[in-house]
């Protein structure tokens, strides 16, 4: 029962990812487009071989901040999370990939988490 309510908002840093066009599948390359320069460098660093500005596919990062959770959980336990990092690959303006993670405090892990699932999910051609 403690572990139920616990599980509301608390950062238990999931990513949940969906692909909307296999096809397309392993990506070669991404046009990196980012809100901010810290997240920009991030991104950058996490996918420097796969990086280029002539690229057709470009992959967004936007960082949601909100006020609290509104889980029944979290009021009663007083948990919460400031926000989550969303990635999205585009060709054109079809989306072809989405990936988000909750964060309480630490932006950069869930850019982290994001990046190593696409990672595991085998978006990108191995180099």
């Amino acid at each position: 029962m403690a572990l139920l309510l616990l599980s509301g908002c608390a950062e238990n840093k999931p990513v949940y990812d969906k692909v909307y066009n296999q096809n397309l599948l392993p990506l070669k390359c991404l046009n990196i487009d980012a809100i901010n320069g810290e997240e920009n460098k991030k991104l950058n660093n996490l996918f420097a071989p796969y990086s280029s500005k002539n690229c057709k596919y470009s992959l967004r990062l936007n960082i949601y901040k909100v006020a609290k959770c509104t889980a029944i959980e979290s009021k009663t336990t007083g948990l919460g999370f400031s926000g989550y990092s969303r990635v999205e690959i585009y060709k054109n303006k079809d989306i072809i990939y989405k990936s988000q993670s909750d964060f309480v405090s630490d932006v950069n892990g869930s850019i982290e988490r994001i990046a190593n699932r696409i990672f595991k999910v085998g978006l990108l051609v191995k180099k």
